[in-house]
């Protein structure tokens, strides 16, 4: 099996070919999928992220009346959610977070962007493993967000990675 470096730069390649109005075409219809999904609608404080590159754009779920949502900001080697104000930062990865002075929150749900996935609910991430982490210590529900291209016969799976409750992409939702 290739190492999950090798994994990760062949993932981001064959996203990164997704013509830019497919990845906006299906990134709608994913953010569709989620509406319609009862773990998101059971949750108030929902966790998204700001997309960074080709990855699926879940920034329309804000216009969902009455959730509050919140994003991912990293701290050392620790992550938290806090909501997004004018005054944010850029992270490591390029990405919009929260402002330093906006206090942590615990959302409810927690949308998990991915590089590739199994049908099992396991990812394969960036590598900082900032959501295993976050997702080991608050054992919350959550909804796991790619293309179908994305998928993946098998990835190394090590004790500290978390499995997705769900992962929802433009042609079907995979339950573990």
């Amino acid at each position: 099996m290739e190492s999950k470096q090798q994994l990760r730069d062949k993932a981001k390649a064959i996203r990164d070919a997704i013509p830019i109005d497919k990845r906006k075409q299906w990134s709608q219809q994913i953010c569709q999928q989620i509406y319609c999904d009862p773990i998101f609608n059971n949750g108030q404080i929902i966790a998204i992220f700001w997309p960074i590159g080709s990855e699926v754009d879940v920034l329309p779920l804000l216009y969902q009346s009455g959730k509050r949502f919140v994003f991912p900001r990293v701290q050392g080697k620790q992550m938290v959610f806090a909501e997004m104000t004018d005054e944010h930062k850029v992270g490591f990865f390029g990405q919009r977070e929260p402002h330093l002075l906006q206090a942590a929150v615990t959302p409810d749900v927690v949308v998990v962007p991915l590089l590739a996935f199994t049908e099992s609910g396991y990812r394969l991430g960036y590598g900082g493993g900032y959501y295993d982490r976050y997702l080991a210590d608050v054992k919350l529900p959550t909804i796991g967000v790619a293309f179908d291209v994305q998928k993946v016969e098998e990835l190394p799976i090590e004790s500290f990675d978390v499995a997705i409750d769900r992962i929802i992409t433009e042609k079907q939702i995979y339950v573990k």
